[in-house]
């Protein structure tokens, strides 16, 4: 009996760490912001009210009880990015597809579109945005760099094909 209580500790732990990494997903959430705009989240937190509304009056309780403390926090033509306040309704709205299902057939009923419905939790969010937006700037940084450098190596090798002659000089590729 001891045996069996040893090993079972140890693993709720692992759980709730693996939970709490795997509630959301990064690569869904760049997605989102990547195509986000400022009309399709406007058009959604404007509707956001009905959405939970439609819930309510159509007896989904489930749906009532996650999209309670939920926000719209970005949006593009096909995407929703929903702010959760508990961990445990982002984490089912992303890995519970007819839940999820259930959530986008009442907002496409709403909004008239079909969107996809990515859950951050309240608690991440703006460690998640300021992350997405330090690596896209760190990105296009990396992109100008590489566009300035190109050109560089070029000049150098034209100098020196002027300076030695093209008989001279002979260009290998790293």
């Amino acid at each position: 009996i001891a045996t069996s209580g040893q090993t079972q500790s140890p693993k709720k732990p692992i759980r709730s760490q693996q939970r709490s990494k795997n509630a959301f997903s990064m690569q869904q959430i760049a997605k989102v912001l990547d195509k986000a705009n400022k009309d399709d989240i406007k058009l959604l937190k404007d509707h956001w009210q009905e959405v939970i509304d439609h819930a309510k009056n159509n007896d989904k309780k489930s749906l009532v009880s996650l999209l309670q403390n939920s926000e719209p926090v970005a949006a593009s033509e096909d995407h929703v990015l929903v702010k959760f306040e508990e961990e445990i309704h982002c984490e089912i709205v992303n890995k519970d597809d007819e839940k999820r299902n259930n959530i986008e057939s009442v907002v496409c009923n709403i909004v008239n579109k079909t969107v996809k419905v990515v859950g951050v939790p309240s608690d991440q969010w703006l460690r998640v945005r300021a992350e997405y937006l330090q690596n896209r700037k760190h990105d296009q940084h990396n992109e100008a760099e590489k566009i300035e450098t190109e050109p560089e190596q070029e000049d150098v090798a034209q100098k020196a094909k002027d300076l030695f002659g093209e008989e001279t000089v002979h260009m290998i590729d790293d």
